[in-house]
């Protein structure tokens, strides 16, 4: 089970009379054994969508302008930032697992060394 999260974004459903380009940017967490071969990402920001575990946050309804202070491109770098986060977190969780599987097997190697020994 390979896992990440990554930062996806679609267009937005708008209602006809508004102009412009709208856009909703998610953040989801994602299994990569289960996404279709050849796709490094979802194909729709949806629990149901194929290789989504979670979505972690969504932004919804960003008007998209022309300069880095639209409503879209802030929520983009939010969404960067917060990806980020999680992925400290899983590593330290990852990290944790590790010393802990280590330590295990110590503990155990030590057991058969001591039952080899006649120790124990």
């Amino acid at each position: 089970m390979r896992i990440e999260f990554q930062v996806l974004s679609a267009a937005a459903f708008m209602p006809s009379s508004c102009w412009g380009t709208y856009k909703r940017v998610a953040l989801v967490q994602v299994d990569l054994d289960e996404l279709r071969f050849g796709d490094s990402e979802p194909r729709m920001i949806s629990e149901r969508a194929r290789g989504v575990m979670t979505i972690i946050e969504t932004w919804e309804k960003l008007n998209v302008g022309s300069t880095k202070r639209c409503a879209y491109e802030v929520a983009l770098a939010e969404a960067e930032a917060l990806r980020a986060d999680w992925e400290e977190k899983l590593s330290r969780q990852r990290q944790a697992a590790r010393k802990a599987a280590h330590a295990a097997r110590i503990k155990d190697h030590g057991v058969e060394v001591a039952a080899f020994q006649g120790i124990g």
